[in-house]
């Protein structure tokens, strides 16, 4: 520990520049960011595994469980912004610190293009942002955390899983692209109501698309 005194008095203390884990979250983006944030779960995950653990019914694992979808694994959240010029205010960029990828995060494991707003994003959008994920590897998580649920916990919510939901989300994840993209924007005069929020997401096939909604009940 080092007081306040000692590091105005210039002495050689610790610093977080020296750990590692927030030198690598920093890395992360771009090198012209004026601002930042990096937020290390560290002992707090620790503390939610253990408040999980004294409150889930016996014969389930909270440890695996959320190893399985990929938590666990999780360095470091953390932010960036930088004020931009022209049209654009400001500009953010969001990121994780995971050297091993499981679960939910891997499903946001995936090759994204240089950010390029799409044509139905307007230069009078408030904000625009994107995120790609895997759509078509969103059951197979399900499946594994469910496999951590004791026997007696996971036979009926499989069953109708795998009999009413699967059936059904499959061939639709399966014909999404892998982007996502919302954007905001607020119309005048200045109401209640102003803001207005619209969310697109890619597809492989339009048409193909199109045909499966159809047949969805209640789409």
């Amino acid at each position: 520990e080092h007081t306040v005194a000692e590091a105005l008095a210039g002495d050689d203390i610790d610093s977080v520049a020296d750990d590692h884990t927030f030198t690598d979250s920093l890395a992360q983006h771009p090198d012209d960011i004026e601002a930042w944030a990096v937020f290390i779960p560290g002992v707090l995950m620790d503390a939610f595994v253990h408040g999980m653990e004294l409150s889930v019914p016996d014969g389930l694992d909270a440890e695996a469980m959320l190893e399985t979808l990929g938590f666990r694994s999780i360095q470091s959240l953390s932010a960036g912004m930088r004020f931009a010029d022209g049209d654009v205010l400001v500009e953010q960029s969001f990121a994780m610190l995971v050297p091993e990828k499981r679960g939910i995060v891997a499903l946001f494991d995936t090759e994204g293009d240089a950010f390029a707003p799409p044509a139905f994003i307007s230069s009078d959008a408030a904000t625009a942002s994107r995120f790609s994920i895997d759509f078509g590897g969103v059951l197979q998580v399900v499946r594994d955390a469910m496999a951590h649920l004791p026997d007696e916990m996971r036979a009926q919510p499989e069953a109708i899983f795998e009999g009413m939901i699967a059936p059904i989300a499959a061939p639709i994840l399966s014909s999404m692209g892998s982007e996502v993209w919302f954007t905001q924007h607020y119309t005048t005069p200045f109401s209640h109501d102003s803001q207005k929020s619209l969310v697109v997401a890619t597809t492989k096939d339009e048409g193909a698309m199109s045909d499966l909604l159809v047949n969805v009940p209640g789409m």
